[in-house]
């Protein structure tokens, strides 16, 4: 059964998805720093459909994991290009790359992919 707000795909990340990827681990928690290598080798394995750019990987050459013990290594809040806050979050599980959630904070979709100039952590974002 697929599941609601998931689209099974199989692309490489777009130029945009790699840039706010990299910014993202460079960031993040200490442990995101641990990610970088990876992103040569993560493609998209599902996106969101609900309007959010949202989007799950798969590491080449590893199998899909389960849903459960998320890591969360980045988390950071922003505006997207419609000035929409957004709260972004970059999850790993079991070594690896899982998935970048990006939500509305108010519920209003659909946005685009924040730049990173437009995010912040959150202790600078609140301050």
């Amino acid at each position: 059964m697929a599941e609601l707000y998931r689209r099974q795909v199989n692309r490489p990340l777009s130029p945009a998805e790699r840039a706010l990827l990299r910014w993202l681990i460079e960031h993040g928690e200490p442990e995101a720093r641990n990610y970088a290598e990876q992103l040569d080798r993560v493609h998209v394995s599902s996106e969101c459909t609900c309007g959010c750019p949202s989007i799950n990987f798969q590491l080449e050459g590893s199998a899909r994991l389960g849903d459960d013990d998320w890591l969360i290594i980045s988390n950071v809040v922003g505006n997207s290009p419609e000035g929409i806050k957004v709260n972004l979050i970059l999850h790993a599980h079991a070594g690896a790359l899982y998935e970048l959630e990006i939500y509305s904070v108010d519920g209003q979709t659909p946005f685009s992919l924040p730049r990173s100039e437009d995010l912040k952590d959150w202790e600078d974002a609140f301050a």
